[in-house]
């Protein structure tokens, strides 16, 4: 399981999400307060953001690192500053890839995507079949091999076969396609997601079979922040039901089921 934050709005530091916030993503790497299972998220930092909002590959900077560890990203945070910007901070599920190339966010086309959660038996049994249901290319860009970025590239594939639709439709049909495949392999799984794609910020509360994570949804004038956990209490943050997502441009915040 990891813990994440994506934010939207009047350009702001990158250290907003991580470093700045009481309860940010710093903090959650080491003292989280609604895991479902594990215990810390110390096993790498990932940042990708937009310095302005608007179609594009997002830039990119991660690191195996926890937050408090990589004195690049200490020092480059506070002096970067950007309209959108998703984060995350990992807790490696056992049996599964390690080093930089595993820490989420993943980003191409576009897109930046970013997984808390898990899929159980992922090795054993659900790896080798989301991995052929993918398009020749996109198999082929693994290169952790996680759960977190085989759903990256399924979503990718979804945005594929749907050129032109919402983001909201193009996460839930590579959720749905995820979900269909665990189901008939007997797979439980976790597949929270925040998605950019430069213009919005999308959230998604999703499980199979388990108690879904929290995610949350602050908006205000500044823009819209979503994060695994409130990033401070001062601030008016919502519970995102399960099943449902929740997008963002900065202005406006629109919600739905995930159907």
């Amino acid at each position: 399981m990891c813990r994440m934050a994506a934010r939207i709005g009047i350009s702001a530091p990158l250290s907003s999400l991580v470093y700045d916030a009481p309860h940010g993503l710093e903090r959650q790497s080491y003292l989280p307060q609604e895991l479902l299972s594990g215990h810390v998220n110390v096993d790498g930092t990932g940042v990708a953001w937009w310095p302005r909002r608007g179609p594009g590959e997002p830039l990119l900077y991660r690191t195996e690192l926890p937050p408090w560890a990589d004195g690049n990203l200490l020092r480059l945070l506070p002096r970067l500053h950007a309209e959108v910007e998703v984060a995350l901070v990992r807790s490696a599920t056992p049996g599964q890839g390690q080093g930089e190339q595993a820490v989420g966010p993943f980003i191409g086309g576009g897109l930046a995507v970013a997984h808390n959660g898990f899929v159980e038996r992922w090795n054993e049994r659900a790896k080798r079949p989301l991995l052929a249901a993918l398009d020749d290319d996109l198999f082929a860009a693994s290169r952790a091999g996680t759960d977190s970025e085989v759903l990256f590239l399924h979503v990718l594939q979804a945005r594929r076969g749907l050129a032109g639709a919402a983001l909201e439709t193009v996460v839930a049909a590579a959720l749905r396609r995820v979900g269909d495949e665990l189901e008939m392999l007997d797979v439980a799984a976790r597949l929270d997601v925040l998605v950019s794609d430069g213009t919005r910020v999308l959230a998604a509360r999703w499980a199979l079979n388990l108690d879904s994570n929290g995610l949350y949804v602050c908006h205000g004038d500044g823009g819209t922040v979503f994060a695994s956990e409130p990033l401070d209490k001062a601030s008016r943050y919502v519970a995102l039901e399960p099943g449902h997502w929740a997008a963002s441009d900065g202005a406006n915040l629109r919600s739905g089921p995930l159907t």
